[in-house]
């Protein structure tokens, strides 16, 4: 079989903005990979996140400099979010997993299923909340949000900061 006809694995991009989500989810990755999808693995300059993913052994691509102050993560955030959108329209991921309001926004602009991840009680994160619920196809909690009850809401047992201990 030539190169050329072997066919494309499908995409999954993930959007990883702190250290705990490469601790979470660089084993999705591995088993998603190990399913046939191809992983593009977005990683936020913050703290060690860049070094875990690496030690992972997983290659990340940095959309946008970090940035300080409300302008500045304003800034930051659109930036990441119309690099992240150019690149989907070109790679066409199947899904796009991530913690960033950008999962569900550009999910819904390239129609890729989008799962947000949140740890964070949505009335804790209003902003956060009132942009990514809306528009994402499922919204992943820990089970003390269980009461939040958003009709798209999948909880899991357990909460993020136990990765750390792991």
């Amino acid at each position: 079989m030539s190169p050329e006809s072997t066919p494309a694995r499908p995409v999954i991009f993930y959007d990883i903005s702190h250290p705990v989500q490469a601790l979470m989810l660089h084993p999705v990755i591995r088993e998603l990979e190990r399913k046939g999808f191809a992983p593009r693995v977005f990683g936020r300059d913050k703290d060690v996140c860049l070094d875990l993913l690496r030690g992972f052994g997983l290659e990340a691509t940095t959309l946008a400099t970090r940035r300080w102050g409300r302008l500045g993560a304003a800034l930051e955030l659109v930036t990441r979010e119309l690099r992240m959108l150019r690149l989907a329209r070109a790679e066409r991921p199947v899904a796009i997993i991530g913690t960033s309001v950008h999962a569900a926004r550009v999910g819904k602009l390239c129609r890729a299923a989008s799962i947000v991840i949140n740890d964070d009680d949505a009335a804790a994160v209003p902003f956060f909340a009132h942009l990514a619920y809306p528009l994402a196809d499922v919204i992943v909690t820990p089970d003390c949000l269980a009461l939040e009850n958003h009709p798209r809401q999948v909880t899991y047992r357990g909460n993020q900061q136990l990765f750390y201990l792991h």
